[in-house]
């Protein structure tokens, strides 16, 4: 393992480079990530690093002024817009 590209699912051996990978490719839940690259379909342990770094991605794409991909990276812009806050309002929902 080298520091610049870590294993993130242990279990299968899943590199970062991988996931980001899947990522830029489409994948925008943690489910396609596995269904593209398998990480996180074993044990389940490296879901939040998977988490993460789909909520990364979307930062970035945030950052560059760009629309969410998917109705699924709503939420993970609310999140990086609006750290902590949750509401009861559906994801994707214009009404707050």
């Amino acid at each position: 393992m080298t520091p610049e590209d870590p294993y993130v699912c242990l279990c299968l051996a899943v590199r970062e480079s991988e996931i980001r990978t899947a990522i830029a490719e489409g994948a925008d839940s943690v489910a396609r990530v596995g269904g593209m690259c398998e990480a996180g379909t074993a044990c389940q342990s490296c879901h939040p690093q998977l988490r993460e770094l789909l909520r990364e991605h979307a930062a970035k794409q945030l950052a560059r002024s760009r629309a969410p991909e998917s109705l699924r990276q709503i939420s993970l812009f609310d999140d990086v817009v609006e750290p902590g806050r949750r509401t009861n309002t559906p994801s994707g929902s214009h009404k707050r």
